[in-house]
């Protein structure tokens, strides 16, 4: 190794010891990743002390009876909710389909796909049952449902029926 290069070495080595002294430890949680968040949860505010901007859509989501066994348990649904005027999604939630229906629902002011924005005064809410998985895509034989007409936020004992396959 020749002269510069020892210098440029041992200028780093001394470099990074110096940093490393001022920095404070790391944190049990900056060391660990975190959890995957499980199919079918409904995210928690960032702070759980503060009330959830933005109202709250809580209902159940049924199937046509004739359209039953076309969902599969574990079949991932995607519940939306765009603006009443735009039609722009405002926020989603991803449940897994259960057993047996009926499936709870909860949609709120943590399932915005913008930070900051809240879910409005009206929505319209759709489902999808999803073959592939994937939001994005609306695959034939996939099972959806829509409510007839805008609902207020917020609203409870919403009933929204998958009726429908593409």
């Amino acid at each position: 190794m020749h002269l510069p290069s020892r210098f440029a070495f041992v200028l780093a080595c001394v470099a990074s010891i110096a940093c490393n002294d001022k920095l404070p430890p790391p944190s049990d949680s900056a060391t660990r990743p975190a959890a995957p968040a499980a199919v079918g949860a409904t995210p928690a505010p960032a702070d759980p002390t503060q009330p959830v901007q933005g109202g709250t859509i809580v209902g159940r989501i049924e199937v046509a009876p004739a359209l039953a066994q076309q969902i599969k348990p574990g079949q991932v649904i995607f519940v939306v909710a765009r603006d009443a005027e735009s039609n722009r999604p405002i926020a989603a939630v991803k449940l897994a389909a259960p057993a047996h229906f009926p499936l709870n629902f909860q949609i709120d002011g943590s399932n915005v796909m913008i930070a900051g924005s809240t879910l409005g005064t009206q929505v319209k809410l759709t489902a999808r049952a999803d073959q592939d998985g994937d939001a994005m895509s609306k695959t034939p034989g996939d099972v959806t449902g829509e409510m007839a007409a805008p609902i207020p936020v917020p609203a409870h004992d919403v009933i929204l029926t998958l009726d429908r396959v593409i």
